[in-house]
């Protein structure tokens, strides 16, 4: 599932002028999750469903700082109709600081794209880490990337992973 960027042209100018304006202070891993589930585990070499879901929020910490928080929930599967064979859950907080305070649109345009260009690498190594560590075939996450595809949902510009996993 793709998060919907702004379209309008005053908001991405806005967008691009907070990124020059903000400093990346900190990210730490609040929570992780690794565990195998009751579904059967596809074999070398074959295709599964690396569904994931990504929800995430905005805090504003003093006068001009603010956090992003993200977590990301993948499920693998062999096939969307069985049950997942393991579960994924990364937490994490970026922690930011600007120059001047920004209003709340364009905190929450900035996490969905640039916030999840900073946080999207960590989750895709944990998920690639832990499924080895259980054992598992590695699953890799699709890279993010900022794109201008069209969806069905209403045609707006997203920023997302860039596709399903295949194995």
């Amino acid at each position: 599932r793709g998060l919907a960027l702004p379209r309008e042209g005053r908001r991405v100018t806005t967008l691009v002028e907070l990124a020059k304006d903000v400093d990346l202070v900190d990210i730490r891993t609040t929570g992780t999750l690794a565990r195998l589930g009751p579904g059967p585990i596809p074999e070398f070499g074959k295709p599964m469903d690396a569904s994931f879901t990504i929800k995430g929020g905005v805090s504003r910490e003093g006068e001009n700082g603010f956090n992003v928080v993200f977590a990301i929930d993948c499920r693998p599967r062999r096939t969307r109709e069985e049950r997942e064979f393991s579960r994924f859950v990364y937490r994490v907080v970026a922690r930011y600081r600007a120059q001047k305070s920004w209003p709340e649109a364009v905190l929450n345009d900035f996490m969905r794209s640039n916030a999840m260009i900073h946080l999207w690498p960590y989750a895709r190594n944990f998920v690639q880490t832990a499924s080895a560590q259980l054992g598992l075939i590695p699953i890799l996450l699709p890279p993010f990337r900022v794109s201008s595809r069209s969806e069905p949902s209403g045609g707006q510009e997203v920023a997302r992973p860039s596709a399903r996993t295949g194995q």
